[in-house]
């Protein structure tokens, strides 16, 4: 990928920054420079698919090859304002010569805006059978790791020529048995001519059985044009097929008539995405606003089916109560200015009786004498209409009565960024409820003193461990709703204690683990004679908890494979026999205890002396 400050400003200036890749040898020759054992110059690889131009900021933009072109101004690196797509390089060589390669890149006629060529790690090689992944799942699934019964995935094996018919014998390892736990496996990859690539497609079987996470490892040799004998392998993970995780309220209390309010299906971490909410009201969102209640609705149940990625469904529910808070708009004040002051205020039921109160307006009837009501308890349980009441001394009755209204409910609601993340974790809330509300009161749930304030405006707070956070909001007649939210807090780091920068107060592995890196060293020569002295090839080893290393011979037939913390050869063959004296080729993967892996190879020799 050539990449540059120059796009687009400069293009088709002289300041027109390009890129060569510079090869000399056999079957290669050029009018650029070379060094003095390549009389033939050297050729410039690095040119426009098609062309014979060279790759610049002028022969890639969007007005010319514009399909090898990508804008990117909002580079994090703030580095480079646009660049190529990938661009793939290939040459023929031949065998046992020697060749020279040249990368170089000029920054033309300035040095104030910068140029850069990014190579992928590893694709300097040559041209192989190749063995890669497709998953049938593209949720939290990978294409190698697979659930049974639920995803599964294809090998793909390419190579790099259909014009022979040839077959690859699988190299088989891990604790799955093949044969049992998976269907359409084979253990060899047949090419018919004219067939360049073959699937497999790796399906495992639903066994019933509670079992840890299960691997296979799938490798094989390739034998390049040279002789030589590359191994390449990769490993399947199998799960369990484990049902559905899900977090969901039984009941919801709305405080106001007419409330909106919402519920949300969380927590669906240890369960197979994608994920479906199908509600009985007919709406599928997750969260929802559930359906307004009317004045005398006071117990709904609300259903959901839930589906994950398995197609496997789930149901559950939640019953919305209703708790309706009532609100006074207006009092008739009655008039006792034509009857003496009372010794007492009495309320007249409708049976007669009389009862002398020390205060006002303490007892009520509705319209239709059903129940009384202490104004005490009014804040709640009370439906709208005209409630009546009388008082009466020893020379007067006075009747008087209100009308009770309700008023549209307030609507609390808010959300906080980041959605959670390690501790210490700075965490900021938005408001945003009704616009009738007119004061709020913050519950931050860390410690921090409740905060009161008459404005929407977002608040901060700091987390050092999982909070709920509460916002109450009120209205004008105040009112109250709230809404309550979990704010996510973990001390992260990493929990492996083999690792170099372990940290025991670390309750989730953030990935930063490093772990050293082994360091294999081998013999060059061995003497498997039998006297005692030096009878095996045995590699040096330091941070490794597993090598595996294979012998092959001059010919590229692999006579000795072995896998242990420190694997060694003692000069015998596959199938028992002894090698004769000669120089043989070896190869090792060194695995350190973090997984990372290093790899080399070389030639010892064997002597039988």
């Amino acid at each position: 990928v050539f990449a540059s400050e120059e796009y687009l400003t400069y293009v088709n200036t002289e300041w027109n920054d390009a890129f060569g890749f510079f090869i000399s040898g056999p079957g290669f020759a050029g009018p650029y420079a070379a060094p003095p054992a390549f009389p033939g110059g050297a050729e410039n690889l690095a040119i426009v698919p098609g062309t014979t131009d060279p790759i610049t900021i002028s022969t890639i933009h969007p007005g010319m090859n514009a399909q090898y072109y990508v804008d990117s101004p909002n580079d994090p690196t703030q580095s480079f304002n646009g660049h190529t797509v990938p661009m793939s390089i290939a040459f023929s060589v031949q065998c046992d010569s020697l060749y020279h390669f040249k990368f170089a890149i000029a920054d033309c006629q300035d040095e104030t805006f910068d140029s850069g060529i990014f190579l992928e790690a590893g694709s300097f090689s040559t041209n192989l059978i190749e063995l890669e992944t497709m998953s049938n799942f593209s949720g939290s699934f990978t294409d190698t790791l697979l659930a049974e019964g639920c995803t599964s995935t294809t090998l793909i094996f390419i190579r790099p020529t259909d014009t022979i018919a040839d077959t690859i014998s699988l190299v088989i390892g891990g604790d799955i048995d093949p044969t049992l736990d998976l269907t359409g496996f084979t253990d060899s990859i047949i090419f018919p001519i004219g067939v360049d690539t073959v699937s497999l497609v790796i399906n495992p079987v639903v066994d019933g059985l509670t079992e840890p996470m299960e691997y296979i490892e799938i490798g094989f040799y390739n034998v390049t044009v040279c002789g030589d004998s590359i191994y390449d392998s990769l490993l399947l993970y199998v799960v369990d097929n484990y049902p559905m995780t899900w977090d969901l309220p039984d009941t919801l209390l709305t405080y106001c008539i007419q409330n909106v309010d919402q519920v949300e299906v969380t927590n669906f971490d240890f369960s197979i995405p994608p994920f479906g909410v199908d509600w009985s009201f007919n709406s599928t969102d997750n969260p929802v606003d559930l359906p307004l209640h009317t004045i005398n609705a006071d117990t709904t149940t609300y259903y959901v089916t839930l589906t994950d990625g398995c197609n496997q469904s789930f149901y559950d529910s939640v019953t919305y109560i209703s708790n309706q808070t009532l609100v006074i708009d207006s009092l008739q004040a009655f008039n006792a200015s034509t009857c003496d002051p009372p010794d007492g205020l009495v309320v007249a039921y409708p049976s007669g009786e009389t009862e002398v109160l020390g205060i006002a307006f303490n007892h009520w009837v509705n319209a239709d004498s059903s129940a009384f009501y202490n104004a005490s308890v009014w804040d709640t349980g009370i439906p709208a209409g005209w409630y009546y009441f009388s008082i009466q001394d020893d020379v007067c009755t006075v009747f008087d009565s209100i009308e009770v209204q309700l008023d549209e409910a307030p609507i609390a609601d808010f959300s906080f960024t980041p959605p959670g993340g390690c501790a210490p974790l700075d965490v900021v809330f938005t408001n945003n409820s009704s616009d009738i509300t007119v004061l709020y009161e913050w519950h931050f749930g860390n410690g921090d003193p409740v905060l009161t304030v008459g404005n929407m405006g977002d608040q901060s707070a700091t987390y050092t461990s999982t909070a709920q956070v509460t916002l109450v909001a009120y209205d004008a007649s105040m009112c109250p709703a709230s809404k309550t939210l979990t704010i996510p807090v973990e001390p992260c780091g990493c929990t492996d204690p083999d690792a170099e920068n372990y940290d025991p107060t670390a309750t989730i592995d953030d990935g930063s683990c490093f772990y050293p890196l082994p360091v294999v060293v081998a013999p060059n020569v061995f003497t498997p004679n039998g006297d005692g002295d030096n009878d095996l090839f045995q590699l040096d080893a330091q941070n490794a908890v597993s090598i595996e290393l294979t012998i092959v011979n001059r010919w590229g037939n692999v006579i000795s494979i072995s896998e242990g913390p420190n694997p060694v050869w003692d000069g015998t063959t596959i199938g028992g026999g002894i090698a004769v004296e000669g120089t043989y080729f070896y190869k090792y993967v060194a695995t350190g205890s973090g997984g990372e892996t290093v790899d080399d190879h070389g030639f010892v020799q064997l002597i039988m002396d």
